[in-house]
């Protein structure tokens, strides 16, 4: 279980139960030892309220402007990003700086948290408000497309030695058509289009010649392709379409736990300082 401090319910108890801290401190404490004339008891009666005091801040300057604007903890939840980012046998605790993305838009390559497109909550048992975190293959106006499980962006092949594979690479190809994406597994021999069920569904798409035959096309402005690295063990684009910017929450950059994984998450992906530039 984890308790969501973007919630106001819970930010809102949290000031409540310090209101009612310092509330009992003063009342039982602080004004009971200056009654009694006891400097000594008045002194630790005062530095227990003062402590409450700081603890009151502080908590209200990461409740209400570094959690909600700059800096927020998550945890991995499943192991769409493996061996990048560990689900088991501990899960990474991770850093994601929310400041960045009110500066500019997710840059390729990077990971990033946002929130789920409702297509991908949509008749499962996540939740609605749920938070994903993926990397980012493309932009918008990127070419992205994949052959024989090779990935290519904007004609280059992509160098990913972060990316881990289950199946045989060869199963699996994928392009943008009409806005949409589609995806060929070779061992069911159909184009399958995005959000029309799971990853693993056998029914094909409509209209098969026109897909097979359409050339690639770019990922909408304003939209982004989130894929995990895992790459077939993964709900992301290729299941449900495209990441609109206004779902963007922030970008992972540190590890903080397990002690053994502290880090930063760029030095995860060695490809990524050389592909962003192309």
């Amino acid at each position: 279980m984890s308790i969501n401090f973007d919630s106001w319910p819970i930010k809102i108890a949290i000031v409540l139960a310090l209101i009612a801290a310092r509330t009992i401190c003063y009342y039982g404490f602080v004004a009971r030892a200056t009654r009694s004339g006891d400097t000594e008891r008045v002194q630790n009666a005062r530095g227990w309220l003062e402590t409450i005091d700081s603890a009151a801040l502080v908590m209200g300057v990461m409740l209400l402007w570094i959690q909600p604007f700059i800096l927020q903890a998550f945890y991995i939840p499943s192991g769409s990003m493996e061996d990048t980012l560990r689900y088991e046998p501990v899960g990474d605790r991770l850093l994601v700086s929310k400041m960045v993305y009110h500066m500019r838009e997710p840059h390729r390559d990077e990971i990033v948290v946002f929130r789920a497109p409702a297509a991908a909550t949509r008749g499962t048992e996540t939740p609605a408000d749920a938070d994903f975190i993926k990397r980012c293959v493309g932009i918008g106006g990127d070419v992205v497309y994949a052959v024989d499980g090779k990935y290519f962006r904007n004609g280059r092949l992509l160098k990913e030695p972060h990316v881990k594979w289950d199946s045989p690479r060869g199963y699996y190809d994928m392009k943008i058509v009409g806005g949409k994406i589609y995806a060929r597994d070779q061992v069911y021999n159909f184009w399958r289009e995005a959000g029309y069920g799971t990853v693993y569904t056998q029914e094909p798409a409509p209209d098969q010649e026109r897909i097979e035959a359409a050339t690639p096309e770019a990922i909408p402005s304003g939209h982004f392709m989130m894929l995990g690295d895992h790459r077939d063990q993964s709900s992301d684009s290729h299941a449900w379409g495209f990441v609109p910017s206004d779902r963007i929450v922030g970008k992972a950059f540190f590890i903080f736990w397990p002690f053994a994984r502290i880090r930063l998450v760029d030095h995860l992906s060695p490809a990524s300082a050389v592909s962003r530039r192309h």
